[in-house]
């Protein structure tokens, strides 16, 4: 049986959890310090897959959550070779600092730059010539639910914002 990332299904949700840990943005967001391998495991440890169990509290805040996205395709190309591809979620949930509550811009501008940041992490990750063993090949990333939104600053759970991502991978 194949390892967690080699699974044909399991594997690219696996390796996009490796390569968002890995990721900078998502290291900083996170408060991950130390060495490298103290930064990879705090991150690790604030990705969650196929989602959450329960209501979010505001202190498990900053995380993000993976799971199989709505497409994935096996396909034939040659006598004996196959390509395989799909799409991943990708939600991002960060409490909006005290220095940003203010404001709605300040407070999207931060969120924004975070995820945009992040989305170049992820595709440096994908396009890196000498990659971990957990490298995801990206093709895309886009934004199927619009903009990351804010959370209703008077809301029971907190002042947040959430973005998700579809992350198209593999070489179909």
């Amino acid at each position: 049986m194949p390892t967690d990332q080699d699974n044909i299904f399991y594997g690219p949700v696996e390796r996009l959890r490796q390569t968002v840990a890995a990721a900078p943005t998502f290291q900083s967001l996170v408060g991950a310090t130390g060495s490298p391998a103290a930064r990879l495991e705090a991150a690790l440890a604030k990705i969650y897959i196929v989602g959450k169990a329960g209501d979010t509290e505001e202190s498990d805040r900053p995380y993000a959550e993976i799971d199989a996205g709505a497409d994935f395709a096996r396909t034939k190309h040659a006598s004996n070779g196959h390509r395989t591809g799909g799409s991943l979620w990708l939600l991002i949930e960060a409490n909006v600092p005290a220095a940003k509550t203010a404001g709605y811009t300040d407070a999207a501008k931060w969120f924004y730059q975070i995820f945009g940041d992040l989305i170049l992490d992820l595709f440096d990750a994908s396009a890196a010539t000498d990659p971990t063993p957990y490298n995801l090949n990206i093709r895309s990333i886009s934004l199927p639910y619009g903009p990351p939104a804010r959370e209703d600053p008077k809301a029971k759970r907190g002042d947040y914002f959430q973005g998700i991502m579809t992350v198209e991978w593999g070489n179909l």
